[in-house]
């Protein structure tokens, strides 16, 4: 189970497949809401501290489903902090650091009734 995992999709190419396999994972704390918590509003507010320290907080990229999300970070306590416009049902979202080496971090939101 600690093995990390990526969902392969029709469409998925061997350069993306390849690029999976060289990159590193971002390290995500103290997120609020955890992983693994349904929601019933599509618009929380999300906050984690950036735990990798070779990871400048203000150079990620945030995507909703393949779309942009705009963040707000503080340098000092290394947090992130964004509200991402989140539809029924399940929601991917990805963090991803184009630096060297390059890292990844990605996890389902599912919103609705439980």
């Amino acid at each position: 189970m600690r093995v990390p995992r990526q969902m392969l999709v029709n469409g998925n190419s061997l350069t993306t497949f390849s690029r999976w396999l060289s990159q590193r994972k971002i390290h995500l704390e103290d997120m609020e809401p955890p992983i693994g918590e349904r929601l019933s509003t599509t618009t929380p507010t999300i906050t984690a501290v950036l735990a990798d320290e070779d990871v400048p907080v203000g150079e990620l990229e945030i995507s909703r489903d393949g779309n942009p999300v705009s963040y707000d970070a503080d340098a000092d306590t290394r947090t992130i902090t964004f509200t991402p416009e989140l539809s029924e049902g399940a929601n991917n979202l990805r963090i991803n650091y184009y630096g060297s080496p390059r890292r990844e971090v990605s996890w389902v939101i599912v919103c609705g009734p439980s």
